[in-house]
Formats: structure tokens, sequence, C-alpha cells
């Protein structure tokens, strides 16, 4: 049944894209001067996320509208070629047109993602009536949300620890960065964070330096917001912009010595730092000139334009970098003409930090930055080079076993340093991405790590990544079980060049899954079937290290507690959300919601 209504379904999108697409103008100007207008809307809509009494209510419209920017972008989009930029005033009626098309563009996208949702088995769908639609969220999809939910656990947990610096948390002895150096080689147990180092950047009195600076300024097509800056402010928001891209570099894999063209990831993440420390600023600008002076169209403001060449001359000046590695860095980031093709079926939220228009001018939308700007770039990267998802996976595996190994320094540790195969003969049965042994309680901790993208457009390969994740971890399990069974502890310690000088003998084997983003398989419909086997995503895991600190048998609980905690759930509040296309009513009872512990 529900194979028919999605034909259905689909049958309904396409005409009224087809209606949509017929009423849309032929004349390339003003395409342009409508994708401009899309870009202001969206730009002046992720202002709510910085305001604290924004309304629940209110998110599952304006994720619509974000959702009909690819569309509508595939549709307006063609390059300007036009030397300059047509500067257009931003009336109440295009505004309000413009959210309308936005809307609508965004209502086709929804229907279009739904009918793979309801294929993948993530939404149910019934048909109430001739006219209406109800779609709800199946079993175990809240189970998704849990891996989310760490990310912000950790911070907050950090956070908390950062403010017990000098005292004990759990046993461990809270020390400064600086202070590491002394610890080495010290009895106790330490634990320090380096993101610290950028707050002496941050200036405690920013709004005034702001308010000192901006003012009205009248373009001829409407008052806009124009200022200056200072030393301080700029320092300010690029120590801002460098806590948030390294947050945003870790999330997205992208390791600095990835090679992208002529450069790497670390070339790449200096435009990228420059650009989100651009768009922190403005909008910090529009936030505080919107109370100064309210004459200024804020609204036509957001969205900023100029010639990239002024750009990159700004960063190279500011950053002693290369002009030739700035440009190509920009030339990476950037969504350019050609790659708008890509948007036509791209489903989720897309918005890229640069856009160049195609005469030497670049659009800078500050929405970009709601959300992680480098997983764009990653796709933006892989629509040009297919290849580049070979490229980016080099660095992960190295770089999470570093991590890991971080957590676990000191004289109670032996960290085995490299990947170990576990052989029969000639013939390698599975391999170990890391290992560490406990020299104190002869606990070995053994490590299956995994750094899989969850960030595809693609829902059928989303699922298809879950899959292939849970299966790749019973089938590693079963095959580490069986070579120990077969080959014993001792030929163990001798495969992973621990001597038996380390300290105990082996007393208990512990298996470990850490997958960088998302472990909950049991929320796209897939699980487990091994027992002595802990999965856990990346930031899940280091919080329950930091938790249960330097205990009398740390694997041992970390493992208990990572299993006990596969047994969560989540509570969630739905925020339903409907939309009507032609006559057709489609009701959302819960794929919208807020959720917590």
């Amino acid at each position: 049944m529900s194979k028919e209504i999605c034909q259905e379904i689909k049958l309904i999108a396409e005409n009224a894209l087809d209606k949509i697409e017929s009423s849309l103008p032929s004349e390339t100007i003003i395409k342009f001067i409508m994708f401009t207008e899309t870009l202001r809307v969206l730009d002046f809509h992720s202002l709510s996320s910085y305001n604290p009494t924004s309304k629940l209510s209110e998110v599952p419209k304006f994720d619509i509208m974000k959702m009909g920017w690819n569309l509508s972008t595939s549709y307006l989009f063609e390059g300007f070629k036009t030397s300059g930029f047509p500067i257009v005033e931003s009336t109440k009626e295009t505004f309000g047109s413009t959210s309308s098309l936005l809307y609508h563009f965004g209502c086709i996208t929804m229907l279009k993602r739904t009918i793979d949702m309801v294929k993948s088995g993530a939404l149910s769908v019934v048909k109430t009536d001739d006219n209406t639609f109800v779609f709800e969220k199946t079993k175990n999809v809240n189970s998704q949300f849990l891996d989310d939910l760490e990310f912000t656990n950790l911070e907050e947990l950090e956070e908390e620890l950062k403010e017990k610096t000098g005292e004990y948390y759990k046993e461990w002895n809270i020390i400064e960065k600086d202070d590491l150096e002394k610890a080495f080689g010290s009895p106790g147990n330490f634990l320090s964070f380096t993101d610290k180092e950028f707050n002496h950047y941050s200036s405690e009195n920013i709004e005034k330096l702001l308010h000192d600076q901006v003012r009205p300024w009248d373009s001829g097509h409407g008052i806009m917001m124009g200022y200056g800056s200072t030393f301080d402010i700029d320092m300010h928001f690029l120590g801002k912009a460098t806590e948030l891209v390294g947050k945003w570099r870790d999330e997205a894999g992208l390791h600095p010595k990835t090679k992208i063209g002529n450069i790497t990831g670390g070339d790449l993440m200096i435009v990228v730092l420059f650009m989100t420390s651009f768009h922190l600023k403005h909008i910090s600008y529009g936030l505080v000139a919107s109370k100064k002076h309210p004459e200024i169209s804020i609204k036509q403001s957001l969205t900023l334009w100029g010639p990239l060449e002024d750009l990159i001359n700004d960063i190279v000046e500011f950053s002693g970098f290369k002009k030739s590695i700035i440009t190509e860095a920009f030339d990476s980031i950037i969504l350019k003409p050609d790659d708008v093709k890509l948007l036509k079926k791209h489903t989720s939220k897309f918005m890229p930090l640069v856009i160049d228009i195609g005469n030497g001018i670049v659009l800078r939308p500050v929405s970009s930055i709601n959300r992680n700007p480098l997983l764009t770039i990653s796709q933006i990267l892989e629509y040009r080079n297919p290849n580049f998802r070979n490229d980016i996976s080099l660095y992960r595996e190295e770089w999470l076993r570093n991590n890991l190994y971080a957590m676990f320094s000191g004289a109670r540790y032996k960290n085995v340093v490299g990947n170990i195969n576990l052989k029969t003969g000639n013939k390698i049965d599975t391999d170990i991405d890391a290992a560490i042994f406990d020299r104190m309680t002869g606990e070995l901790a053994l490590f299956q790590i995994k750094w899989q993208d969850f960030f595809f457009n693609d829902i059928n390969k989303l699922k298809s990544r879950a899959s292939n994740l849970t299966k790749g971890l019973d089938d590693w399990t079963l095959k580490v079980n069986n070579w120990i069974t077969s080959n014993g502890l001792n030929k163990l310690l001798q495969t992973l060049r621990i001597k038996s000088t380390e300290g105990s003998p082996i007393s208990k084997v512990y298996l470990f899954a850490i997958s960088k983003n998302a472990a909950r398989m049991k929320g796209y419909g897939y699980q487990t079937t091994v027992d002595n086997l802990a999965i856990t995503n990346w930031p899940q895991f280091a919080r329950n290290r930091f938790e249960i600190g330097p205990s009398e048998k740390v694997f041992r609980d970390l493992f208990e507690a990572l299993k006990e905690q596969e047994k969560d759930n989540i509570e969630t509040k739905p925020l339903p959300a409907e939309f009507i296309i032609g006559n057709k009513n489609f009701k959302y009872k819960d794929l919208w919601s807020t959720y917590g512990k």
C-alpha cells in the first residue's frame, strides 16, 4: 500500500514543481535578483538561532524553507556575466514573495525526501482520506538522536571540567595545558583541556566596541549597515572562529594533511577560519545595528558581496600565507555556477560559505555557518572529484587512534603502535586498529575504529552505511574471538608486541568499537548480534572515560557502562507540521521534535 501512496506523492510533487517552474522568469538578471533575495531571506531567518527567545513552533516552517534553497538555486542561479553587482532593494513584497517561493520549493523537496524515508522504513504513511497524508516516525528512529545528544553531553562535561582547573574530579587532577610537561613522570592522574588558549583574544566589552563602529549606509537602494573595525574586534572573532572551526574539522574528519589538489586540508582551513570570523563579526554587527539603528534594513544587510580578489588579499595580508595557496583554497570551497547541477536532487540542507556569481564578485551568506560548512565543502569537493572520499579517509584511523591513546597516557598503560594484523599462517584473519594494555590490572582493550560519514544526502546510502557497519562489527568480533580461542592469550601478547615484562598477565580481554559520529544503528533498523562488543561513538566514549576516571579496573567499568547505555531510550516532544500542495494536505506528526534524556 505504501508503494502506491509514494507513487501518488511523487506525482503530486512533480506537478507542483512543473507549476512553479512555468511561473519563473526567463531573464537571467531577474532570476539572479530573485536568487540574491533567497539568500537574504535565509540569512535573516538564521538570526533566530542567536536569539534565545525564538519559538520552537517556528522550527519546522523555517526548516522547510531552508530545504527549498537547493531547488530554487538550481532554477534561479545561472551565473552573472555582467560586471558589477546589481543592488536591488529588499522590500516587504519581495521578501514575502521570495519566502513563499522558498517554502513551496521546500515542501516539494520535503515530499521527495519523505518518499525515500518511507521506503527506507524511517517513516510510516497513512492516507486518511482522499486529500490527507499523515506521516509518523517508526519504532527505534529516535535512537539516532542519542548519538547527536552525546556531542552535547561531552561539550557540557568539558565546560564543567574547565571550571575545575586546579581541583579534583573523579580522582582526576585538572591542570592547565602549560602544566602538562610537569605531569609527565609525576605520580597522579592528570586531565587537561587545550582550547582555553583562545580565551585571551576575547573582548569582554565587545558589544560596546561594535556599538561604536556600526552606522547606517545609504546604498541608494535601501538603508543598509556599514561599520569599521579594530584590531581588538578582529581578534575577538578570529578567536571565536578558531574554536568553532576546530570542532567542525573534527566532525567532518578533514585532516590537515589531506591533499586537495596542490593544497592541504590545513591550507583550506585557513580560508574557512577567516571566512567564519568575517561571518561571525557581520552577524554580531547585525544584532547590534538592529537595536541602535532601527532605520537600517537588517533583512537587506546580512548577505554580503564583493570582489573575490579583495577577500584573497585581506587574508593573505593578515595570515602571511602565499597568495597562490589562499587563491586555490578559495577555489576549493566556493560554489560555482557549474556546481549548481548537484543541487537539483540534493534534498538535505546545503549552504556554501562563498558563492562565485561568475564575474569576479562573490556572495557571502552568513547562514552558511548555522551548519558545519565543512560538510558542504566536502560535498562540493566530492561532486567535482569522486575520489575525494578516499583522500579524506586516509588519515582518519590514525587521527582517532592518537586521540584514543591520549586518554590512556602515563606509566599505567601500554599503547600498541599502529594497526595489528591477526594471522593464521600467512593468511590475515582480521586486524586490530588499536590496543591498550593496563599494566596494573592485566586488562587488555582491543579496538575497531570506524570513521564513517553519516552526512549523506542519499537516505539509501545512509541505510546501507548502517547495515555495513553493523555487519562489519559482528564479523570483526567473531573473527577476533575465534583467533584468540585458537591461538591463546600468550600468542595475542606476542602479536601485539607486548612483552611479558610489561606488567600483569592478561586477566581479561575487552572488545570495543568506536564509530566517530554514529554508533546507534538501531535507529536505522540494524543491531549487532554479538554480546562481548561495546559499541560507542567518540564523544560517548570520551565522556565515559572522563566520568569513570582512574578506577581500579578502567576497561571493565568502561565496557559495562557502554553496554548498559545500549539500552538507553530518548524522550522526544513532537513539533507537528503540515502543509498543503494543491488540495492535498501533508501532516507530519513527529518528524520534527525536541529531545533530551
